[in-house]
């Protein structure tokens, strides 16, 4: 709404970022976890928290900049390449952690915790 005269450009270029980024990213984390892991059992919780720490400038540059279309599809663009692949991991750690006969229902719980965020946190950064 915010960029009315981008807005099949918009379209074209968060399809492709969410494609070649989450692409990149998730077979990134998944490469460094088979590598990493077997040496220190903490991989998959520091790329939770590095890759977590990385998606507040980008989305603070995709939501928060209101003036420049170029500079917020950067910020999507960085975000879609170097911080979606947090899930993963954790899943991985929630599979470790959690019994056997609870982990379905654990998984379950950690998929609905995104979704619903995932509805509220757009809307919060609309009001900001």
């Amino acid at each position: 709404m915010i960029y009315q005269d981008n807005y099949e450009l918009f379209n074209t270029l968060s399809t492709v970022a969410g494609l070649v980024g989450a692409f990149v990213c998730t077979m990134g984390t998944a490469v460094i976890s088979d590598r990493y892991d077997n040496y220190n059992y903490m991989t998959k919780a520091y790329m939770c928290i590095y890759t977590t720490l990385i998606s507040i400038p980008c989305c603070s540059m995709t939501y928060l900049c209101t003036s420049n279309f170029y500079v917020s599809m950067t910020g999507l663009f960085i975000e879609y390449m170097l911080s979606t692949g947090w899930g993963q991991p954790a899943i991985g750690i929630l599979s470790t952690v959690c019994d056997p006969h609870v982990r379905g229902t654990a998984v379950s719980i950690f998929f609905f915790l995104l979704t619903m965020y995932g509805v509220v946190a757009p809307m919060a950064f609309n009001s900001i």
